[in-house]
């Protein structure tokens, strides 16, 4: 291999290559982070125009989101990267559940194997086992860091984090926990207690 060739086993550095000729010019050295974070919304861009109008899966199934405030809360929350992942998986839908397996005929049944419920995304983050009383302590929780009362927090927010809070610190905040909240409902058993939850919150600190 000479004069720079890009084997094809990586071809798709070839593509980041030749796109990244496209992102804006800067005009001030910038940190390793932002300039990712502009090759991506370049990349994004294009590559959605490339696309004409077509639509995105999680677009369709959710159409009155307000995608700015839920992507910049996903990309802000002070988590590590795997976190965020996870609650990206959440986000679009793409979590093998035995109701999403069920309907693609990979999955005999919908049924959950701890309670026999539909077994959701949104059942494994607020319902089953240990999570009702979880999701009510959570929402507690935020509702003090809000100035609010429980029954104000949406039970949607952990699947489609759409919020514009401010100041920006308590959007962070509740952006912070709602991640954790992901991570220990969808890496820990149903029955993990409430306690066990708090222990993972406070480590996540």
């Amino acid at each position: 291999m000479g004069g720079g060739e890009i084997p094809a086993a990586i071809d798709y550095l070839r593509r980041i290559h030749r796109e990244s000729a496209y992102v804006p010019p800067y005009d001030k050295p910038v940190t390793n982070r932002v300039n990712k974070r502009r090759l991506y919304t370049t990349v994004h861009t294009m590559m959605r125009a490339e696309a004409g109008s077509q639509e995105l899966r999680i677009s369709r199934l959710k159409p009155n989101t307000h995608w700015g405030a839920l992507w910049r809360n996903l990309h802000d929350t002070p988590v590590p990267q795997r976190e965020k992942v996870e609650w990206y998986k959440v986000i679009h839908d793409i979590i093998p559940t035995h109701d999403r397996l069920n309907r693609i005929r990979l999955a005999p049944s919908n049924k959950c194997q701890t309670c026999s419920e539909p077994d959701t995304i949104a059942h494994r983050i607020l319902d089953c086992g240990n999570g009702r009383r979880i999701r009510q302590w959570t929402k507690e929780r935020l509702a003090q860091i809000l100035n609010t009362t429980p029954d104000q927090i949406p039970d949607e927010w952990p699947a489609c984090p759409q919020y514009i809070i401010r100041p920006q610190r308590r959007n962070r905040d509740t952006s912070w926990m709602l991640a954790t909240l992901i991570t220990c409902r969808m890496n820990t058993p149903p029955t993990t207690t409430l306690q066990d939850y708090i222990e993972i919150l406070k480590r996540s600190r």
